[in-house]
């Protein structure tokens, strides 16, 4: 059985480009907060599907994402849900929306090339690392949404 598991690769990621200086943005405490946050729901996400005979493969980084945009809307009992299930304690979440947004933008100029990493092949400096995360939100025809919350997914 080979079980692979996007939450190592990114965990990995995430500690060396926050380990890593770059000279165009400060790792904040947010940052580091939201990778730390991203893991432990990595591996708490692994344990609920408790899958033994299957192959599996997910990226907690992009659900946890999409589940920070409903965090945007909610309120109550299960905004509060949504906090405990990512970890994301003493976070507005505003401040949690922006802050996959910087962690995003500082692990696309972190990021080493795969070829690079794994056949030792160098790259030019002009070329572009490019990271794509996919998270969207699909609202149902004819169904009103709140423009304050509008504008913030949309930052």
């Amino acid at each position: 059985m080979t079980i692979f598991i996007v939450t190592t690769f990114l965990a990995s990621l995430l500690g060396a480009c926050l380990c890593q200086g770059s000279g165009s943005q400060t790792v904040t405490f947010t940052m580091r907060k939201m990778a730390f946050s991203t893991n432990q729901f990595g591996i708490d996400l692994y344990r609920a599907l408790n899958v033994t005979d299957e192959n599996v493969a997910l990226c907690p980084f992009c659900i946890g994402s999409s589940l920070a945009m409903v965090l945007l809307g909610a309120e109550g009992n299960t905004a509060m849900a949504l906090r405990q299930a990512l970890y994301l304690w003493g976070l507005h979440p505003q401040e949690v929306h922006l802050a996959y947004h910087d962690l995003i933008a500082h692990l696309g100029l972190n990021l080493t090339p795969l070829d690079e990493v794994f056949l030792g092949a160098k790259r030019s400096h002009g070329d572009d690392n490019v990271l794509k995360i996919i998270d969207n939100v699909y609202i149902q025809r004819h169904f009103s949404v709140h423009y304050p919350y509008q504008f913030l997914l949309n930052r």
